[in-house]
Parts: structure tokens; sequence; C-alpha cells
């Protein structure tokens, strides 16, 4: 006990204090192993010794592994290299011997040498030895005797009896090792094919019947210790608490569920979909368990935190496929209720007995919610009596989030003074309880959020986050978050549940009702005055980590919520117009500067925030008249820097060559220089373009064509509201002109890539029409049978031609009004009038001629998108007729 004890807190070498007599101690040690005649309590002593030297003693565990390669091979062993031997004195011998499994619970190897032998094994393979590991893999003997205790039944502690609690202790601790060493190996070699005969053996082991066995085993465990009292339960201990066997036999049963449903074994543990129900159904009921008898307490908390946390991770592996047949089965032969609509019900009642105390455990919740969001993302609305399962979890869910908001502000305040360097002794344990905190207040922001977008009433399901108050308690979180610049992904949540409640008009109206301006307007400012608003941060660092976590940094907050106000005032108009109108004096200059930022870069943050601030701009100009009364000057620098983004992006269009060129010497990551990158080109390159197409283009280029053109629609949305609408001013000849000032000038020249601003004409839309018409001729000769290449692989990427037919019919649309706005001038002098109708016409006859082949192809039965007809106004120039096109951002 005093080596075991050295072994696991010095931070010196055992090896080196034993120094010449090293070999001649580990000789009497494997002497002792082998006895027969010799004290179990020593051989378990040095066993243990044993296992905790594969940690934290190398060189001791070395000598007693005493693992050798053949010929003097040095090379890096791997698992499957034959070429290993064991030394004359090693330990792995005497541990096959003893654990063999003939002799195991016999009087040779008794169940506490059978335990410290599983011990040693699990260290082995948990610290990932690979030489002892590929020995022991090739002996025939050595599997069969770690899955043999799995194949016996767990004695039963009589009450009052220690003996047999001993004894039914000890066994467990020796499944528990057996369980974790097989999730160890099936991890282990994830990356090629199981051992044959691991294989083997785990087959025999786990057939339909036994492991329902070990299911149903978890469950009575955790229901003992349930009903259990406090004092009978733990001790004030912790290693004694660890050592529960109804907690040590969860996490090896965890361990071995999560590592059998990842790496696909399934099949060869002959689990089926309704082995998989079953166990999840166990491990809610080992939850609701916890809750049923006496006060809660640290042992029924652990073992309610990990059941909890298992179930939503075999929920989030297992997911849409397993929802999706037991659904199937339900619809083939009706039931009174389908499975997952009885794990959301079962889901909602451990909810609310878990909030029957006087605190709230973060852990356990998370995983019940989280559960829940998962059940409603693969089912929605699928679930049978769907309405009743979301009207029964709304109000506990409600109550959730608010006790738990309540606890937000002092930690905040805390978490505050820690940073400014206040910090105590408790500021680590302040921080953890600060992001168990933070992870709850999230789960429940996205199942509202499901909550919401499965429900059939709306209405009913926003009353009872208004009765609840959840509103005013999210705005004001939301905020504090924003000023104290904390709890990030917690505000991405909550701006993601607030844009889903403004979709409707009752949410959006609730919103307003709880002074939505009033506590983000300003406080959105601190999102860009920061040096890194533009870098990313893990959105969820530790929690629900994936192979490519997601990220989300200030930046997206700050798009996020001018999305929020863009869809409030999308519902309901004047009556939230006064709100955006201080929205937009408040923002104004990051506005323009991220429309200015937009037009002379390429990079993706930039493009995202100058969308947003479009969405919201395009909102907005619906009410150009207003906003022209209260803020003229704010609305025509923002509409001047719309129309320069139009501008240069349209130049870039007819210059994919040079488009091309910018995306293949753009150096990735760097912002600065990205930033500035249209305008850094040398001025003879900038004039010297050719405006002709890539033979192919590359995927890089058809994206940045993507992006580009989805900015110039919402822009030229934006600039549609400032000139007449088309049919109005064809047909009514009342029109009052001077109402509207011109928006494009009298020019049909090339929009240039010099940066002019002032450059917004004519030729700059007949360019984009050009553009759009040149990329969807291309994309009719991509897909024609006669050119069509047989290889898949091969075809060009497009891009979509629903955007390209939107952005001509706007382009075309703009033009038009434009047009006859001028026309109609009676300022406009003989001789301008005389060159717009010559300019124009010739210019759209020249643009539109592409489609007339097309058109006598398809004799009049093809793609009846376009329509070449006389305008009014415009001699014989072509004329797009109006279609209903969806437009997907």
């Amino acid at each position: 006990m005093c080596y075991v004890v050295t072994g696991q807190v010095s931070p010196m070498s055992i090896l080196a204090c034993l120094g010449r007599d090293a070999e001649s101690i580990r000789d009497m040690f494997l002497t002792r192993l082998e006895a027969v005649s010799e004290d179990i309590q020593l051989k378990v002593g040095i066993l243990e010794l044993l296992s905790v030297c594969v940690d934290s003693q190398p060189g001791l565990i070395e000598i007693f592994l005493n693992v050798q390669t053949q010929h003097g091979d040095s090379a890096r062993l791997t698992v499957n290299k034959p070429n290993l031997k064991l030394g004359r004195n090693s330990c792995l011998p005497v541990l096959l011997k003893l654990m063999e499994q003939k002799r195991q619970f016999g009087p040779h190897c008794p169940p506490e040498l059978l335990a410290a032998c599983m011990e040693l094994v699990h260290a082995l393979w948990a610290g990932l030895r690979e030489t002892p590991m590929a020995v022991l893999r090739k002996n025939e003997l050595f599997w069969p005797s770690v899955v043999e205790p799995l194949k016996m039944s767990l004695p039963v502690a009589k009450e009052g009896d220690p003996v047999s609690a001993q004894a039914s202790k000890v066994q467990s601790k020796i499944c528990a090792f057996s369980m974790r060493t097989i999730a160890l190996e099936i991890f282990a070699m994830s990356g090629t094919s199981l051992n044959a005969n691991f294989e083997k053996n785990l087959k025999e082991t786990f057939t339909g019947e036994r492991l329902m066995y070990w299911s149903k085993t978890v469950r009575q465990n955790l229901e003992a210790a349930g009903q259990a009292e406090p004092s009978e339960s733990e001790s004030s201990h912790e290693q004694s608490l660890w050592d529960h066997p109804g907690l040590n036999l969860l996490l090896a049963w965890k361990n071995f569920l999560i590592t059998a449903a990842k790496f696909k074994v399934e099949g060869t543990i002959q689990m089926t979909d309704s082995n998989k129900a079953a166990i999840l159904h166990n491990l809610l009921e080992g939850v609701r368990a916890q809750f049923k008898v006496g006060q809660l307490s640290e042992l029924k908390v652990k073992l309610a935190s990990i059941s909890s946390a298992l179930f939503f991770t075999l929920l989030k592996i297992w997911g849409r496929e397993l929802c999706d047949k037991q659904l199937t089965e339900f619809f083939a032969s009706p039931r009174t209720v389908s499975t997952p609509a009885a794990t959301l019900g079962h889901l909602t009642q451990a909810l609310n007995e878990s909030m029957g105390g006087e605190t709230l455990i973060p852990s356990v919740l998370i995983g019940l919610l989280g559960s829940a969001s998962l059940i409603l993302q693969n089912c929605g609305q699928r679930l049978d009596s769907l309405q009743s399962l979301l009207h029964d979890l709304l109000p506990g869910l409600c109550s959730v989030f608010l006790r738990s908001s309540w606890t937000l502000p002092a930690l905040l305040d805390n978490m505050d003074k820690n940073k400014d360097g206040v910090a105590d002794q408790g500021s680590g344990h302040l921080a953890a309880q600060f992001g168990v905190q933070v992870k709850l207040q999230i789960t429940c922001c996205c199942l509202m959020v499901e909550v919401l977008h499965n429900s059939q009433d709306l209405n009913s399901a926003l009353k009872v986050l208004q009765e609840q108050g959840i509103l005013s308690s999210v705005l004001a979180t939301t905020e504090a978050f924003f000023k104290s610049r904390q709890g990030i992904s917690y505000v991405y949540s909550s701006l993601l549940l607030l844009t889903k409640i403004a979709e409707s008009e009752m949410g959006a109206s609730m919103l307003v009702n709880s002074n939505l301006t009033s506590h983000l307007c300003l406080v959105l400012t601190t999102c860009y005055t920061r040096e890194d608003s533009f870098q990313p941060r893990n959105l969820l660092a530790k929690a629900f980590s994936t192979t490519r976590p997601a990220t989300v940094s200030w930046h997206t907050l700050y798009c996020l919520s001018l999305d929020l106000f863009a869809a409030c005032l999308r519902m309901l108009g004047h009556a939230f117009l006064e709100d955006a109108l201080n929205l937009v004096g408040v923002h104004q200059d990051r506005m323009q500067q991220s429309l200015e930022l937009a037009r002379v870069t390429l990079n993706h943050h930039a493009q995202s925030e100058a969308e947003s601030t479009c969405n919201f701009l395009m909102q907005l100009c619906r009410f150009q008249r207003e906003w022209n009364f209260h803020l003229p000057h704010v609305m025509a620098k923002l509409m001047s820097s719309s129309m320069a983004m139009i501008q240069m992006y349209v130049a870039l269009l007819i210059r994919p060559r040079y488009l091309l060129h910018l995306l293949e010497h753009t150096k990735a990551g760097d912002a600065n220089n990205d930033s500035k990158m249209l305008l850094q080109i040398p001025a003879h390159l900038q004039h010297q373009t050719s405006l002709d197409d890539v033979d192919q283009p590359t995927r890089s280029l058809v994206d940045a064509q993507h992006r580009i053109l989805k900015l110039v629609v919402k822009a030229l949305l934006c600039v549609k509201c400032f000139t007449p609408v088309l049919p109005e001013i064809l047909l009514d000849q009342s029109v009052d002109v001077s109402e509207w000032e011109p928006v494009l000038q009298l020019s049909f020249g090339t929009p240039s890539l010099d940066g002019d601003v002032s450059g917004f004409s004519f030729g700059t839309l007949l360019n984009c029409v050009t553009a759009c018409i040149r990329m969807l001729t291309r994309a009719d000769r991509s897909v024609s049978p006669h050119r069509a290449s047989p290889d898949p692989k091969q075809t060009q990427a497009q891009v979509p031609r629903p955007v390209l037919q939107l952005t001509l019919e706007l382009s075309l649309e703009v033009l038009l009004s434009q047009a006859c706005r001028y026309l109609r001038d009676p300022t406009l002098t003989p001789r301008d009038r005389q060159f717009l109708k010559r300019e124009l016409g010739t210019e759209l006859n020249s643009c539109l001629s592409p489609l007339n082949r097309p058109m006598r192809r398809s004799g009049g039965a093809g793609d009846k998108s376009f329509s070449l007809t006389p305008p009014p106004g415009s001699g014989t120039s072509g004329k797009l007729v109006k279609k209903n096109h969806q437009f997907f951002p």
C-alpha cells in the first residue's frame, strides 16, 4: 500500500530510488504473484501498484512489462506487428494466468484478485500502451477472460447483509473494468478492422438478452440509489462516493454505449431499434428515480447528471434514423402513442420532477432540455398529439429559464470584477458556475425556438411566453451581456429566439411592448468598437463539441440584430418606423462603413454585414418619404453608398477574369490586405482588364459571383423604392415625376474599377443585364444534351438561375422606370430626350438579342420567363415580363 500511495503522489521516479535492486524486487513481486499459497491481499496490492505505475511511473512499469522486439527491430511498433516477444521476467504471462477464464471466481482467482487484474488491464488500455496491448491481443485466451464476467449475473445484495453487499460491489467493479476495456478497444481500433477474436467474443457476450440485462441492471441500481437515504448512499469521502457500485457501473455503461454507437458496432453486438428504445427508456427512468424519494444527495445528483448526459448523447448519435424508423412503424400499425411522442412526454415529466427542489441542477436539466430539442428537430410536425405535448412542455421550460436567469446578474457582476483584476480564491468555481448557468440558458432558448417552430397554434405559445415574462427577461439579460461583453454564445441563441418571435405580427408587437429598441439599440455599438469584432469565438467552448465547432463573433451578433430589427419593421410597418429610424440614426456611420467596405473587399465578414445592412434598408426604404423627412442626410449617404456598391460589383461581374485574378491572389486570413484588395491593384491593370468570359469558371469564382449578385439584388430592391412603379408610370399619365428624383445618370458608359462613386448610370444597369444574360446563356449551354459531359463530376459550377433571373428583372425594371421618368420630365432637353431613346433602344436590343435564339429554338414553348415586346417610349427595345420569383438569401 505504501508503494501504491507513493506511485500516485510522488513526483520522483521510484525506479531511480530502487537503483540496482529494481530487477530483484520485480522478480520477488512476480514470484509472490505466481505463488499459489500467497496471501490474496498481497497479490491485490502488487497489481494495484502496477495499475498506478502505468500512468505515473513509466520506468517502473516498463521493467515489469518487459516486452522486447525480435531481430533487433527498433522501428516504430504498431498494433499488428508480429515481432514482439516477452522477456523472461514479465508480468503479462502471470496476469494472463491469474485471470484465465476457467480460474475466475475460484479459489485461485477470487473476486478481489480478479478485480485487481481487470484494473491493470484497463490501465494499460487507458494509458494506450501499444506494445503490451499488441501482445495481449495475440493471446487467444485474453479476450474470453476479459468478457467472461459480463456473461454472469450480478449477485443480489441482501438488506442488512454486509457480505452480500461487498460481493455485489466487487463484481460490479469487475464488470465495470471489463466494459471500459471493451470500450477503449473499440476506440483504439476505430480506424481499422476489429480483432477477429475480440469481435467473436463481443458478439457472444452482448446478445440481445444480455444487452437488455445490463440496461435493466443499470436502471435497477439507479432506482435503488434513488430510494436510499443520503446517509446510506454515500460517505463523506469523495473517493468512497466514486467507488459506489451503481455510479461505477453507470460510468462504464456510458463509455461502452457511446463508443459502440459512435463507431458503428451495433451490428456486432446485435443492437436492434427496440433495444435502443429500451436503453433510452431505462436511462430516463433512472433519472426520474433520483427525484422521487427523499432529499437530493451528492450521489443522486451525479447519477442523474450522468444519466441525463448519456441519454442526450445517445439520442444525438442515433438521432433522425431511429426516430424515422419509430414513426414509420407507428404509422404502419397505429398505436395509442408513438415512441418519440411518449419519450417527449416522459422528458416533460422528468423536467417537472427535477424542478421540485429549491435549487435547479443545470447538469441534469441541460440533458433533458437538449433531448427534447433533438426530438422536435428530428420529428417535428410528424409527432402525434404534438400540440398537447408542446402545451405541457412550455410552462416547465419557461420556469427553468426564469429561475436560471435570476442567478445571472450576481454571477455577471462577479465575473466583471474578476475580469477587472479583482479576483479571489473562488474565481475558478465562479467561472464554472457561470458557464453552467449560461449553457442552461442557451439550451432553454434553443428549445423555445423549436417549440415556436413546430407549434400549430403560434399565438397561444407566444401568449405563454408573454404571461411568464420571458421576453423581458431575455432582453434584460441580453443587454447586460452586451454591456459586459461576455456570454457571446448566450447572446447568439437569445437573438435567434427573438428573431423567431419577430416573424409573426403578434410576436413583433410583444417585442415592441417589451422595449426592444431601448434594450438593444445603444448597446449594439459595443459590437464594433473593439478591434476583435471580426474574430470568431467558439460557440460552445467545451460543451456539445463536434469535429467542426461552430463559431460566432460580436460582428455576427451585430448582423443578427439588424436582421431582428428588419423582421420587426417588416411585420409592423409604421408601428415600428420610429424605432427603425432611431436605429439607423444611431448606427448610420457603421452602416455606411459596411457598405463602403463591401465595395472594396471580397471578405466574407464584410459582405455578410453589408447583406444584413441591406436587409434592414430594404424594409426602411418602403417608407422613403418618412425617412427623407426625418433623416434626409442619413438617407442620402446610405443610398449613395448602396449605389456605389452596385457600381463596383457590376464592374467586377463584367470582368470575370479580373475577379478570378483577385481571388487567386488573395492572402487567406489577411484581413487588413483583403479589406483594400480592390483598390490596391495597379491602375494600368484596372483599365486594361478584359471583358471576356472565363472558359472554365472555378468554384471560388462562381461562389464570389453568387455572393456579389445577392448583394446587388438587395441593393437594387432598395433603389427600386426611389423610382416610380413601372406599370403605374407606363399607364397612368397623371404621375407627377417631380416627386421622384433621378436615380440613374444619363450616361451609357461601362462602369470602371477606379472607385468612382458618381458613376451609377444607365450604363451600369445595362452592363448588369449583359452579365446576367451571359451567365444564363452559359448555363443553358452547359445543360444542353448535345454539349453536356457524360461525367457528372465535370459539370461546370453555375450561379443559381433564380438569382440571375431576379437580378435581370430588377435591373430592367429600374432601367425602364427611370427611362420613363426622364421622358416624362418636362425639363429634359430635346437633345437629351433623343439621346436617351436612341442609346437605350440600341443597348437593350444588343443586350437582349441573345434571348431570341433560345426562344426561337423552343418555338415559344420553352422557358416563359422572358418576353421580347416593344416597351412604350423606348423604340424597339426589349421588355421583361413580370414573373414572381422567391429569392432565398
